[in-house]
């Protein structure tokens, strides 16, 4: 996508109001390397995961998720009770 495109649809803005909404430093740093995509199977195969999410979402809630600095999900923790940080970047646990 050529970069008037992108201006004209003010992408940058979106990603924005994106970033806005999310609810950690990571999200929102994951968020700014957002590029839009180009190519059509790609984008059909994101389209479908996106229905599917929603249908979880919609069927068994939200929850609550936490990760880590790393991005490990926090439910790992876990995985080590006598450990009381993540087992890959060592941070504490959020819970």
């Amino acid at each position: 996508m050529n970069s008037r495109t992108i201006k004209l649809l003010e992408y940058n803005r979106i990603l924005e109001m994106l970033a806005e909404q999310a609810g950690s430093e990571l999200t929102k740093e994951r968020i700014s390397k957002l590029e839009p995509m180009t190519h059509l199977h790609a984008i059909q195969d994101a389209q479908t995961e996106t229905t599917e999410a929603v249908s979880v979402i919609l069927y068994k809630g939200t929850g609550a998720y936490q990760a880590h600095q790393c991005g490990v999900p926090a439910n790992r923790c876990d995985d080590y009770p006598q450990q009381r940080y993540c087992p890959s970047c060592r941070s504490d646990c959020p819970h």
